[in-house]
């Protein structure tokens, strides 16, 4: 059965309609499935035929020199919606360093989809698309303590009105993005560091508030407060 915002991708509206088919139409089988509980019961690769399903459908429907157009705009909400489960997933997500490897992998499956073996997107398009998530996934890489002293660092930052983000969107080394990391790293450094500098529970066992305040896509925004001395 093809989903409403499939059949009514024509006329095609720059920026929308990729976010409509992944953010609505795969939201039960991308946005609430990818890595819930864990990573390896849950992984990309039991998704993608959902996906390729859609996008056959779309390529059907609309005009060849659409093609392209509205596939890249797939291609990129799918990459915010992967950003969307490791940042703003919730406490069903928790990533230990044994699942970065596995997440990587997956990726790369997501941007192998998109290229389909040169039938589809330019690779080096898809690549730069994928840049922010491959960021992301590096800040998961890292040592927690490094996290939290960039952390720190980017909060210095926001008290001296040098905060890296701009008109409300997730730069790669703010704060909201930091914190972000920390709540989803399954580590007890990072837990003991959330509940002592912002009284928040155990990592990944924190509260969201509705904020547009991801591109193009309704995203959470962790409320902070900070610990009272």
């Amino acid at each position: 059965m093809i989903h409403g915002s499939v059949r009514n991708i024509m006329p095609f509206s720059k920026g929308m309609d990729g976010t409509k088919v992944v953010f609505w139409d795969l939201r039960d089988s991308f946005l609430f499935r990818l890595y819930r509980g864990n990573v390896e019961d849950a992984r990309l690769d039991s998704i993608l035929p959902h996906v390729d399903t859609v996008l056959d459908q779309i390529c059907d429907l609309i005009d060849d020199a659409l093609r392209d157009l509205v596939v890249l705009s797939i291609c990129k909400a799918a990459l915010e919606a992967f950003v969307w489960v490791l940042l703003d997933g919730g406490p069903s997500r928790a990533f230990s360093d044994s699942d970065i490897p596995m997440m990587e992998d997956d990726l790369n499956m997501l941007k192998d989809l998109f290229v389909a073996d040169g039938e589809g997107l330019p690779r080096s398009l898809v690549q730069k698309k994928a840049e922010f998530a491959e960021q992301i996934l590096s800040l998961f890489a890292l040592q927690t303590g490094t996290v939290i002293q960039m952390l720190m660092t980017a909060s210095e930052h926001i008290s001296t009105g040098l905060d890296s983000r701009k008109h409300g969107r997730l730069c790669l080394g703010d704060a909201q993005t930091l914190v972000r990391v920390l709540c989803h790293k399954k580590d007890r450094e990072a837990s003991k560091f959330l509940k002592r500098q912002y009284q928040l529970p155990m990592s990944s066992g924190y509260f969201f508030i509705p904020q547009l305040d991801y591109p193009e896509t309704q995203c959470f925004n962790l409320v902070l407060v900070p610990k009272r001395y």
